[in-house]
């Protein structure tokens, strides 16, 4: 293959060798075929990084294998951006799935398009251990969604394995947070966000696979790394700040909860309340509501 594909796909890989043959069965079908794969292994101990050997015998793209020292999600896919040689970057999560026409559609609404910085699709979310499709999610990339995703009260446009920008525009913003391992996809886009339009093809391209040993799980890392990202953004919008610290208190609240810390849980939700008591309301409706739902977890 040319050492100038025209997409670049980042992947990180940590322990992902349960789903990464279908992954990346999912890549090899796509309809357009200019494409170069790059695996960030982030010390993987399963045989993750031996099917990554066994599918690029398979395939005539260029296939990439980087071994690093463990260092999370954000330093994987910044790396593999930086030994990027396409026009365009794409991201695909090890346990994810692509549809046949989700590069060909991305990279055809930015060719057609100069002033778009990156393209996303729709998703379907498949359920824990299951192959049932769950729900449907779509996008609308403005600001006010971005913000109702970051203060948690909507469902993110999973940019882990939607995306496809410009390697320009990550030059430019210069990728990821790397000490971020959980809400480094909303803080990369409140970056995007600065940068362009982001453009949709507004069909479902990619599928979204549930299971136990994702990070989103971890809720302690969530809450720091959402602490990181509100401190990086206050100065910028004051009042998604605000409100945001409404969100963080309350997670943290119902994490000490859980942990039978009874006065450190009332402390938090006082503070949730008394910081933005019309955010407090609308985020404890929603945990209810998604309580009564059985799915807590924010995808």
């Amino acid at each position: 293959m040319s050492p100038h594909a025209a997409v670049s796909v980042v992947m990180p890989l940590y322990n992902g060798e349960k789903w990464l043959t279908e992954t990346l069965k999912s890549l090899a079908e796509q309809e357009m075929s200019d494409w170069e794969l790059l695996v960030v292994d982030d010390q993987s101990t399963d045989n993750g990084p031996g099917i990554v050997d066994e599918f690029s015998q398979s395939v005539r793209q260029d296939v990439h294998l980087i071994a690093i020292e463990r260092s999370g999600p954000s330093v994987a896919r910044n790396h593999g951006i930086n030994l990027a040689r396409g026009r365009y970057v794409a991201f695909l999560d090890a346990d994810d799935l692509w549809q046949r026409n989700k590069l060909a559609d991305q990279v055809r609404i930015l060719e057609e398009s100069d002033s778009a910085s990156g393209a996303i699709c729709d998703y379907a979310i498949m359920g824990i251990d299951s192959e049932r499709i769950t729900h449907h999610r779509s996008f609308a990339w403005n600001q006010k969604s971005l913000n109702r995703w970051a203060l948690m009260e909507s469902f993110s446009p999973c940019l882990n394995s939607t995306l496809v920008v410009r390697r320009s525009v990550l030059d430019t913003i210069g990728g990821f947070t790397a000490e971020m391992t959980n809400v480094e996809d909303l803080d990369l886009a409140f970056q995007l966000a600065r940068c362009g339009q982001i453009l949709s093809t507004n069909r479902v391209q990619m599928t979204y696979r549930m299971h136990r040993n994702q990070n989103h799980k971890n809720r302690e890392t969530i809450i720091r790394d959402y602490r990181v990202f509100l401190n990086r953004w206050s100065d910028a919008n004051p009042d998604l700040y605000r409100r945001g610290l409404a969100t963080l208190y309350l997670l943290e609240s119902q994490a000490s909860w859980r942990r039978g810390k009874r006065f450190e849980a009332l402390l938090f939700g006082s503070r949730s309340l008394t910081n933005a008591p019309a955010q407090w309301l609308r985020l404890l409706n929603g945990v209810r509501s998604r309580r009564r739902q059985g799915r807590l977890n924010v995808e």
